[in-house]
């Protein structure tokens, strides 16, 4: 059974910066990680531009590798087995620059260790851990032992991706006029985006996980001294990955 996907009336402004000029649709999880629902209008030529370089650093060259043993979607180029990829090697030592397929390299999806988002609890993050979850676990080790794994994972960049999703998806289930976001400047790289991302507390209900489910969002509302809407995501829900809460800001 195919399930029909949401269809968003055209927003008429960017999403980001409020231009109403060269207004294009904005694809809510990006395209290159399979994000099939799309907000009309809603981002200008000079945000896209933006938002584009920041998904690209994630797909490519953090989670590069993971995508093409997934045969993600790619605007770019197709991905195959046999797409040379650029890697570094250390043997005795030395440290190196090889070509090798990108069947040889292990498909790591690398995602961060965080606490609840800063602006909730008002302790900043100076440190963090990373996990990994790998679908061929086989060659990791063999791997491990002469290489370095490409595609260093970079925790701004996360979470300015996270803030992008969790915006566009806010104005696309709530409105763009029923709440005061908070997350543009951050996307945009004008402040820090760590502040608004993190884990959801210990009592929030679990989104759903499973073989068939990949990504899965929500809106959530947020009480405390100040009161936030958010949202909760779990990207590649299916292979086990974490939970993160995303402060979007207040509702109207």
């Amino acid at each position: 059974m195919t399930t029909a996907r949401p269809q968003y009336q055209p927003v008429g402004r960017c999403i980001y910066c409020g231009s109403k000029l060269n207004l294009s649709n904005e694809h809510i999880i990006p395209y290159a990680l399979d994000g099939l629902d799309v907000l009309p209008k809603s981002s200008c030529r000079r945000c896209s531009e933006v938002t584009s370089k920041i998904e690209g650093k994630l797909t490519q060259q953090m989670w590069g590798q993971f995508r093409a043993a997934l045969n993600s979607k790619s605007r770019t180029k197709k991905w195959t087995p046999e797409t040379p990829h650029k890697v570094s090697v250390i043997q005795e030592g030395v440290r190196r620059t090889e070509i090798v397929p990108t069947r040889n390299v292990p498909a790591v999806l690398i995602m961060p260790v965080l606490p609840m988002p800063a602006i909730i609890t008002g302790k900043q993050v100076t440190d963090y851990t990373t996990k990994n979850f790998v679908i061929n676990t086989h060659q990791l080790e063999d791997w491990q032992k002469q290489h370095v794994l490409v595609g260093a994972f970079d925790l701004e960049i996360f979470c300015r991706s996270l803030a992008k999703i969790a915006h566009a998806y806010l104005c696309a289930q709530i409105g763009v006029d029923n709440f005061k976001p908070v997350l543009p400047p951050a996307i945009l790289g004008e402040i820090g985006a760590l502040h608004f991302v993190g884990s959801p507390p210990e009592d929030a209900a679990p989104l759903p996980s499973g073989e068939d489910v990949r990504h899965v969002m929500a809106v959530v509302d947020l009480s405390g001294d100040v009161s936030y809407v958010g949202v909760l995501m779990r990207l590649f829900s299916n292979f086990g990955a974490p939970e993160f809460l995303v402060v979007g800001g207040n509702r109207n």
